[in-house]
């Protein structure tokens, strides 16, 4: 209870917006809202936030209203998915892990991420294969060979 007066004086609640107007990470139900949440912040974006937005994208991307719109407007998240390639030298393993889950999650609902995104993270991934607990180098390569990517060098690495 406690808590909970203390998040309401600092303006947030659950699934409510904070002060900043940036939505709650919990709070974000629709494909529009995630792009809206990463429009807000724009470049103070960390790779904290985008890791979690294509995790959440994937999410989403299972169900019909949100795979639809999707479909209809596939260009409605290539600024995030440009704003992901320019921030890979930035993500640490769990970071690409969660991307590469979220996104080959988005392929199989029919969007597909460029050709660069895709090689960014097979070469950032490589580089921080040693750091990657056994659950994100799990998700990795489930989510390389779910999108039909061999990555040799990063499977050399894993090896």
């Amino acid at each position: 209870m406690l808590l909970r007066a203390g998040l309401a004086r600092l303006g947030c609640r659950p699934g409510w917006r904070c002060l900043s107007s940036v939505p709650r990470r919990g709070g974000l139900p629709t494909v529009q809202e995630v792009v809206d949440a990463h429009a807000q912040k724009g470049k103070r974006c960390t790779p904290n936030d985008l890791r979690y937005w294509w995790n959440t994208l994937g999410k989403l991307a299972r169900q019909s209203d949100e795979k639809r719109v999707l479909r209809g407007a596939p260009e409605i998240l290539h600024p995030l998915a440009q704003h992901t390639e320019q921030a890979l030298p930035n993500f640490d393993a769990r970071a690409l892990a969660n991307t590469v889950n979220g996104l080959a999650s988005l392929h199989t609902s029919g969007w597909r991420a460029s050709d660069a995104l895709w090689t960014g993270l097979a070469t950032h991934c490589t580089r921080c294969m040693h750091t990657m607990i056994p659950q994100g180098l799990a998700n990795t390569v489930h989510g390389f060979a779910k999108v039909g990517r061999r990555e040799p060098a990063l499977l050399d690495a894993i090896a």
